[in-house]
């Protein structure tokens, strides 16, 4: 057992700074061996004892904040949830923030640091959209921390003075607006995906469904009665608003399914472990020499060194059909322009009331984002009344 009277001593940092450990927690003093690090030393043990032998740092530092939000966030958004991509954006930002200020007390963490934050989100090169998006997140995390009394409630009310960055400010970089996928890299790419992936472009160039929804796509979840069957996810990216979704399955969609909706009702219809045992029939169907008798004799693999994923991802998904787009030589395009491209047809052909009903939107402003106005028509219309 310790010694109830003893006191921590320094030792050299690999960086070489001095550092004494309280209570678990390093405290950096400055450069080893020099008289600051030492007086630093002499203060920091004195505050120790004076407190009870607590830590002068239990106050916590950005890095401690960072740690306990993290811990909340992935448990929040749940790992291949409609918000699992949360996650992996929070990290990214969070990165620099420890950079930045890590060993800084929370509680100092104020609006110039986050500007200074911000502009290093600039000089890396993000758009304008996801650095607003990441202030954001980061405001976010002050605001959680004052939730479970972390740090003063004065630090988020500090940082919401900070505002977006508006459109047209020298030195940021303007994202591309999403725009409905090109018609014919779309139908070029089909030899070049695997068979998963086809159906896949397919049922949701049908549906009009988030990428997310078809690959999260079970058959406990679809409803097969009447000539439109009803995909009901039971989590969606607007699930947090208690927003019902209900994609519609129309019979071409319909027919899309039809070769990979026989599984057990829980699992999912688009899985890797389902593409991986296609292609090996596959390749077992096409080989060109026979079997041997061992190899007849092999079974499975009891174990693999990384297990295929239980469903697809929007990541691995647009990972396909990118590669796709290069073996074809053709324009690259994402599996969110499908939406794109079926809520324009949608509105061009049934009207937008019809498209945001489809989409799941809950008003027609959120549709037009989505839909691309029928420029066509309006040509057509002002060639005789303009």
């Amino acid at each position: 057992m310790r010694d109830p009277h003893y006191i921590p001593r320094t030792s050299r940092h690999r960086s070489g700074q001095a550092v004494a450990r309280l209570n678990g927690r390093d405290h950096y003093l400055g450069a080893h061996g020099s008289p600051e690090a030492a007086a630093a030393y002499e203060r920091l043990i004195a505050e120790w004892l004076a407190d009870g032998r607590r830590s002068p740092a239990d106050e916590p530092t950005v890095n401690d904040v960072i740690l306990a939000f993290l811990d909340h966030a992935t448990a929040y958004y749940k790992d291949g949830g409609p918000h699992g991509g949360e996650v992996g954006c929070i990290k990214d930002v969070l990165k620099i923030v420890k950079q930045l200020y890590g060993r800084t007390p929370a509680a100092d963490f104020g609006p110039r640091a986050l500007k200074v934050v911000r502009d290093r989100m600039i000089g890396k090169g993000w758009c304008r959209r996801y650095i607003n998006a990441q202030v954001d997140r980061i405001q976010r995390m002050f605001r959680w921390a004052t939730e479970e009394e972390i740090v003063p409630g004065s630090v988020h009310h500090a940082l919401r003075a900070v505002r977006g960055i508006r459109k047209g400010t020298p030195g940021v970089r303007e994202s591309e607006r999403v725009r409905p996928g090109p018609a014919a890299s779309i139908r070029v790419v089909f030899p070049h995906v695997p068979p998963a992936i086809a159906a896949m472009i397919r049922f949701q160039d049908h549906t009009g469904c988030r990428p997310e929804e078809v690959c999260r796509l079970r058959r406990c979840h679809i409803r097969q009665r009447g000539k439109v069957w009803v995909h009901e996810p039971p989590e969606h990216k607007t699930d947090h608003h208690d927003i019902e979704r209900r994609i519609s399955i129309g019979p071409r969609a319909q027919r899309v399914l039809g070769p990979w909706i026989d599984v057990p009702d829980d699992a999912y219809l688009f899985s890797p472990a389902g593409s991986e045992a296609h292609r090996n029939g596959d390749r077992r169907a096409n080989r060109r020499s026979p079997m041997t008798p061992s190899q007849t004799r092999w079974g499975p693999r009891a174990r693999r060194k990384r297990p295929s994923g239980q469903c697809d991802t929007t990541v691995s998904d647009r990972r396909a059909i990118h590669r796709a787009c290069d073996r074809a030589k053709v324009e690259k395009w994402s599996p969110n322009q499908l939406r794109h491209t079926a809520a324009t047809r949608l509105r061009r052909r049934h009207g937008i009331e019809a498209a945001r009903i489809i989409l799941g939107h809950t008003n027609l402003i959120t549709t037009q984002v989505y839909a691309e106005a029928d420029l066509k028509k309006a040509f057509r219309v002002m060639s005789r009344f303009g």
